[in-house]
């Protein structure tokens, strides 16, 4: 755990042992020196402090964790380190957890001895701005696990279903983990965070202790300390940036994932070249055999988050070193993105299941002159402006219809496309044909033979309302008539409705542009119904529980504190 004592391996203390019978240096390895142990830090200063830490470094993980606890600091909060194998050039970063004193925020920088027993170098509070001062470390001891072990170490691949709870709070998570030997790596779709990345700090499979660290949009932040005492299960406690916390359990449950196995066909729109993409997919883990012809053809190898559906992978395409990243619509059926050559080239990228293209491919663009093709087209109350519907492949058999249909959640069903596209279509698409029902608005048209790429019609948008609640945000979705050959499809824009300045933050009460404890006062008030509604009630509930409460209430105090990171 975190705030207690860390985890070392059997393996790990049998290696101590025999170093230190054969009478060698226990720290220097392949990898340079390990820190790994209980250490006693002497923070210099006018009123010098003595501090207890413990190292972990996880084989083939950097950062590498510290514990670090000092008198009248309080335990750590979130904290890391560095060494480097060459040097022992020795750097670490300590957030303390607040209020004593608030946002305590330290680092150090020296050089470890060769031995790995000790330190020396300066630190400086780095939230105070102070002058650097002296320090020296010890190594005190070892780290010995008080856990004992396990029958049978345990294997956490797969996907997780957390419930976490809270005293202010409570939210959860739908998540998949990876295991790899001592390394142990996942990602998570959180009911109040959105989607977050999540790095494990720790993790002994022999005792089933872990601690993971989550990060997501907007600086959020969870640590979970556990203990898992099978294969199938984990319990332990959280604790999230503004100092709350709770417990949580995981339990193995499927969770609907992203996977990129199999042959795909790429079109970089902007110079016209296909391109083949073999990718081989190992939960975290992808692999991409890429063959561009002119440009090249090369092995790649990078990583997915196959919740979110993003991924990047880097290789070399010839003699060039490259890199593809993107992301895939929510049904993984499309791919959009773009092959990097670092910062000096790039183009954009759509892929599909190989064979699909042959049907053509159709994008949704709201700014055609930007890079990429995932451009958010934000509009404002009584504001319209332009969605294009962009043929980028022509279909190898035509003639042939194509549908289009724009969807959104309910919240948003203020959003309406306004003018009838026959005023603004091209000769690119003809017979066009549109219908709208149940907050559906669907247009079809005929490809007629010889048509080239470029735009098929432009649809004129509306805001009718302020509909922009984040994390619903509306997409379209390009969809084949029934019946007739599949096109590709390239989901390429969504469509939030915002507010005229000042804009609406979420927890914004009154709608008044600003956050402050007005508006927690008057969420109590509703609470408490002293008031019968509030004029921005929809982006008030921010744990996405149905209710607006003294829970929401406390995170907007939070959030005027400075305790939380700003609300999107």
């Amino acid at each position: 755990m975190r705030y207690i004592a860390v985890f070392l391996s059997v393996a790990s203390l049998c290696a101590i042992s025999v170093l230190l019978l054969t009478g060698e240096s226990r720290a220097r390895g392949l990898e340079g020196i390990d820190l790994t142990g209980v250490w006693s830090f002497e923070l210099g200063g006018d009123e010098p402090l003595s501090c207890s830490a413990e190292i972990e470094q996880t084989p083939s993980r950097e950062p590498f964790d510290i514990v670090m606890e000092c008198p009248g600091f309080g335990a750590s909060f979130s904290s890391s380190g560095r060494v480097d194998a060459e040097t022992n050039v020795f750097q670490v970063w300590v957030q303390f957890n607040p209020p004593t004193p608030p946002g305590l925020h330290i680092q150090l920088d020296g050089r470890a001895a060769d031995d790995g027993e000790s330190i020396a170098g300066e630190w400086s509070d780095v939230s105070g701005k102070t002058e650097r001062r002296p320090f020296t470390a010890t190594r005190t001891g070892d780290i010995v696990s008080p856990l004992p072990t396990l029958p049978t170490p345990v294997d956490l691949t797969g996907t997780w279903h957390i419930d976490l709870t809270g005293d202010t709070f409570d939210f959860n998570c739908d998540a998949v983990l990876q295991q790899k030997g001592p390394v142990l790596d996942g990602a998570a779709s959180c009911s109040v965070f959105g989607w977050m990345d999540i790095a494990v700090q720790r993790f002994d499979a022999t005792t089933g202790a872990l601690t993971m660290d989550a990060y997501g949009w907007s600086a959020n932040f969870v640590n979970l300390e556990g203990m898992a005492p099978d294969s199938d299960s984990i319990v332990g406690t959280w604790l999230a940036i503004g100092g709350y916390s709770g417990e949580f359990t995981a339990e193995r449950a499927p969770v609907e994932l992203h996977d990129f196995t199999g042959d795909w066909d790429a079109l970089l729109v902007d110079s016209g070249e296909r391109c083949a993409i073999s990718f081989v997919q190992d939960i975290l883990l992808l692999d991409a055999s890429v063959d561009c012809g002119a440009l090249g053809a090369g092995e790649f190898a990078g990583s997915i988050d196959p919740i979110e559906g993003s991924f990047g992978v880097e290789g070399l395409l010839g003699d060039l070193e490259m890199s593809i990243s993107g992301r895939s619509d929510v049904d993984g059926d499309s791919i959009v993105g773009q092959l990097s050559q670092g910062f000096s080239q790039s183009w954009k990228l759509v892929a599909a299941p190989a064979g699909r293209m042959e049907h053509g491919v159709l994008a949704v663009d709201c700014n055609p002159e930007r890079e990429g093709l995932w451009n958010e087209c934000f509009g404002e109350v009584d504001e319209e402006y332009k969605i294009v519907i962009e043929l980028l492949l022509p279909p190898a058999e035509l003639p042939a219809r194509v549908e289009f249909a724009l969807e959104y959640a309910n919240d948003l069903a203020a959003y309406h496309p306004a003018a009838d596209p026959r005023d603004e279509a091209t000769d690119r698409c003809t017979d066009i044909v549109r219908t709208v029902s149940d907050g559906r608005a669907t247009f079809s048209c005929l490809v007629s033979a010889g048509v080239q790429s470029g735009p098929l019609l432009t649809l004129t948008a509306s805001c009718l309302r302020d509909v922009r609640v984040a994390p619903w945000v509306s997409f379209l979705h390009l969809r084949p008539v029934a019946g007739l050959p599949e096109p590709a499809l390239a989901d390429g824009a969504f469509l939030p409705c915002d507010a005229p300045r000042p804009r609406r933050y979420i927890g914004d009460a009154n709608c008044d542009g600003e956050l402050t404890s007005i508006d927690a006062a008057l969420v109590l008030q509703l609470e408490a119904d002293l008031i019968d509604e509030l004029p921005c009630r929809t982006i008030v509930d921010i744990t996405q529980d149905g209710n607006v409460d003294s829970r929401d209430a406390a995170l907007i105090l939070q959030w005027v504190a400075g305790l939380l990171a700003p609300p999107p």
